[in-house]
């Protein structure tokens, strides 16, 4: 990896970071500040409305994904005609999407209204307008997905970061202005959420139209690469949808095994987990790029590189959060939530544990999804995920515990893993055996020795009797610091660290 290219992964992946953190701020706070303004009828209102086109934003995702791709391989190629004959076709895809998203919509969503939500009297007009108002965000959104999808290809994360920090920025004006109006709080809020996203999609369609020269809308959208972005879309649709029904699959199972009180230990776990892999998928779109568009550019030396020391360090940057949080678990559920529901510290340890290995998987699907050769690894991983659900309910059967649930996952997770490499070894020429001396061995070394240091710490050292937030971020720092030391002298080789170094010394001199 060139030294340019390091820079730019490091300033990407730090201007993403800078993001994550300052939104969940806001983000927490503006979920308060709406709470306490709309109150918990009109609110649980608002969120169930929204809801109903949940469905609608999963299909965006999928379709966003396989922009970015098809963007970020053709700047690989570097030829500017044909990327914005890409981003053309790519724009008509979007604009298809929001027609068929409205159409489908306004039969559909409104159907369901009328005959299937569970409604307050005197609420049914609001409701309407609020769905009505959803689903024009989801069509504006939708349509500005190109120029997004054209940022992210051209790593510029630092404009990405910016706008994204507007639009929370807006949504908390928003929350903070609704506060001071006396009537129709929920449908004012509704059209202060619309605004705000009218206003940040602007932006982005302005930015990438001044800065990119490809970002021109023309007629020069191909047919066949708008067929090509559907065929990819449909099967990565395949593979997302199946990972939806695994997670809706077995916590219906847990319901009707167990009750809401294990659903709510599960849905506590998950929320642990996915603060926790937020910050280290940062990581994860800073990478992205790069692979594509060097397999792209035929350079595959350099994309199996990124792919083994992504792999490493995303597991990495994960561990060393994970590890206070795992060590200190029930302090950090007692300071949080004061009455934790049973087996939430068990789900909250073994979910952690399933993204630590899911990290392992990651960049061998960017490399997958840079050959546009998905149909075969999507049907054999999501063959191989989807036998969660049968095999959940025979071991529940034969031991009923809701933390089998999770063992299951665990093990199927790392079936599913050998699969990926597997196969995407065979695309895209990757030596197994190199990516597993290189990127899983240094991880599960690391965690390891991690493990057994801060084991003995928190037994021998840390006092583990105080609940307060001080002796609870006492004991997470003591960890964390302990756990930043492991991973560098461990988990990083000689190279890496010296470009840290380097990264940290230009950064430091910069400041002065």
């Amino acid at each position: 990896m060139t030294s340019s290219n390091s820079k730019r992964i490091a300033k990407n992946t730090l201007m993403l970071y800078l993001r994550m953190l300052i939104l969940m701020m806001v983000n927490l706070y503006t979920s308060r500040v709406v709470l306490n303004a709309l109150g918990v009828d009109d609110y649980g209102l608002y969120s169930i409305v929204g809801g109903v086109v949940i469905f609608l934003g999963f299909i965006n995702t999928s379709m966003a994904s396989a922009s970015q791709r098809f963007l970020a391989f053709t700047h690989g190629k570097g030829d500017k005609f044909e990327i914005n004959s890409v981003f053309n076709s790519v724009f008509i895809v979007h604009v298809i999407i929001g027609v068929w998203a409205l159409v489908i919509g306004e039969v559909g969503g409104i159907f369901y209204i009328n005959n299937y939500l569970n409604i307050p009297n005197g609420k049914f007009f609001d409701a309407h307008v609020v769905y009505q108002i959803s689903l024009l965000s989801f069509v504006v959104k939708t349509i500005t997905v190109p120029y997004t999808a054209s940022i992210i290809a051209n790593e510029k994360m630092d404009a990405f970061a910016i706008f994204s920090l507007v639009e929370g920025g807006l949504q908390l004006i928003a929350a903070i202005v609704i506060q001071y109006l006396n009537t129709n709080r929920l449908i004012w809020y509704s059209l202060l959420i619309f605004m705000s996203i009218v206003i940040v999609q602007l932006c982005y369609r302005i930015y990438s139209h001044v800065k990119f020269e490809e970002c021109r809308i023309k007629k020069s959208w191909k047919r066949k690469t708008i067929r090509e972005i559907f065929a990819y879309s449909g099967w990565n649709l395949f593979g997302a949808l199946s990972s939806v029904a695994i997670d809706q699959g077995v916590n219906m199972i847990l319901n009707s095994f167990f009750g809401v009180v294990v659903n709510a230990a599960r849905g506590i776990a998950f929320q642990v987990s996915a603060a926790v892999s937020a910050l280290s998928g940062n990581l994860q779109s800073a990478i992205n790029p790069q692979i594509i568009k060097n397999y792209a550019s035929n350079d595959i030396i350099k994309m199996h590189r990124l792919i083994i020391i992504g792999t490493r360090s995303c597991y990495l940057l994960l561990l060393i959060l994970v590890l206070p949080v795992v060590f200190n678990i029930n302090p950090i559920l007692v300071c949080w939530l004061k009455i934790v529901p049973t087996y939430t510290s068990e789900f909250c340890i073994l979910v952690l544990i399933n993204a630590l290995i899911s990290t392992w998987s990651v960049f061998l699907l960017t490399g997958v999804m840079a050959t546009g050769i998905i149909k075969r690894y999507q049907i054999i991983v999501s063959a191989i995920t989807i036998s969660n659900i049968p095999i959940c309910i025979i071991l529940l059967r034969l031991y009923p515990n809701p933390i089998i649930s999770v063992w299951c996952m665990i093990i199927i997770n790392i079936i599913a893993f050998i699969a990926r490499l597997y196969l995407s070894s065979n695309l895209i020429n990757l030596v197994k055996s190199t990516f597993l001396k290189d990127a899983i061995i240094p991880c599960l070394k690391t965690t390891i020795i991690a493990v057994i240091i801060c084991w003995i710490t928190c037994m021998n050292f840390i006092p583990n009797d105080s609940n307060t937030f001080i002796g609870v971020a006492l004991r997470c720092f003591v960890i964390l610091i302990e756990s930043l030391i492991i991973v560098y002298f461990i988990g990083m080789n000689r190279n890496e660290r010296l470009i840290l170094n380097n990264f940290i010394s230009t950064k430091l001199k910069s400041t002065k």
